[in-house]
């Protein structure tokens, strides 16, 4: 089974190489509860066992939360550990996928306010100063009703492509394509 960390590593992964993308403590930790509810919703099944416990500023997985805490506030430049994208099944990066497709959108304080929204699991077991466990059944239930979006490649054909494969490896397109 997969470790909360290595789905944390996914997301900075794939933020590493997106300039845009400022993943940081906060932000990663939501993604990993988001994931994790949308695959007991989808797969009916976790990706990982580790607790999600209900902090001030939404979910968070403490062993994600303790590996970037040196990060602070800064955004994240290194994935934690030995890390290889082969880690995943087919179904689960597909998940993965979609979940940053779906939330990758969004900043970190809106993130924040889609796990605080109304009869969230994160809402119905939130006490100030206390660590309170979301349980995977009513991440289940919650994300069941939110049934998150799977992306589809559509089915390509040699008949649609254009321009063929070079000796070097690379694509040559005709010389009507050439924008230069």
């Amino acid at each position: 089974m997969l470790k909360a960390i290595d789905i944390a590593n996914f997301f900075i992964d794939l933020a590493i190489h997106d300039p845009n993308d400022a993943m940081t403590n906060m932000r990663v930790n939501k993604l990993v509860y988001f994931a994790q509810g949308h695959s007991l919703a989808r797969n009916r099944e976790p990706l990982f066992n580790e607790k999600i416990e209900a902090w001030d500023y939404g979910p968070v997985t403490r062993s994600v939360y303790d590996a970037f805490k040196p990060c602070g506030n800064n955004k994240i430049e290194y994935v934690s550990g030995e890390y290889s994208s082969t880690l995943f099944s087919i179904e689960q990066m597909e998940l993965l996928l979609d979940v940053m497709r779906e939330y990758g959108q969004y900043s970190t304080s809106k993130l924040v306010d889609l796990s605080h929204s109304q009869d969230s699991p994160w809402e119905r077991v939130f006490k100030p100063h206390e660590d309170n466990e979301i349980s995977q059944k009513s991440m289940q239930e919650y994300f069941s009703k939110y049934p998150l979006k799977h992306f589809q490649l559509p089915d390509v054909s040699a008949d649609d492509c254009v321009g063929y494969t070079g000796e070097d490896g690379l694509t040559v397109l005709p010389a009507e394509y050439d924008y230069a």
